[in-house]
């Protein structure tokens, strides 16, 4: 049962995420759909040109234990992000996947955006709570939108 209510969980995650960024792209003034289609969760329009390609992936605030040091548990919190794809393996994001992905900690309703070239290689991503400011979605973004020319296949 409780198996059941994880995967529930995991879907509701999720699916806030993708409208969480698709409410914010629009609200930035990009047209943007949720299209879930295959490795895509939304397609947004920049400037009347081909749409970019957005893979979301959401989290919400973890406590975990670093142990690196003498075996003494240190707690921290992180937001914890699967950015890849598939069962077993797991498959990094590639650029012909997706041109953006879309990191959303979804208690905090904040945003990192990142060109899927960044990510290139890692099936996971560890991000603080401080990486989360005011002002992240969109100034990530707009760092995302300057290499435009790279995003789409």
């Amino acid at each position: 049962m409780k198996s059941k209510q994880k995967e529930n969980n995991s879907l509701m995650t999720g699916q806030m995420g993708e409208l969480l960024t698709a409410f914010q792209l629009v609200k930035m003034g990009y047209p943007t759909e949720i299209v879930r289609l295959e490795k895509i969760d939304l397609l947004t329009l920049v400037g009347g040109r081909k749409p970019l390609r957005v893979q979301v992936k959401a989290s919400s605030c973890k406590r975990e234990y670093d142990t690196r040091k003498r075996g003494k548990r240190r707690p921290y919190s992180t937001y914890h992000f699967s950015v890849c794809s598939g069962g077993h393996p797991k498959q990094p994001l590639t650029k012909e996947d997706c041109d953006i992905v879309a990191l959303v900690a979804i208690d905090l309703e904040k945003i990192i955006f990142l060109r899927t070239k960044e990510l290139e290689g890692r099936v996971t991503k560890r991000i603080g709570p401080t990486k989360f400011y005011d002002g992240c979605t969109r100034t990530t973004w707009d760092n995302c939108l300057r290499y435009k020319s790279q995003l789409t296949v």
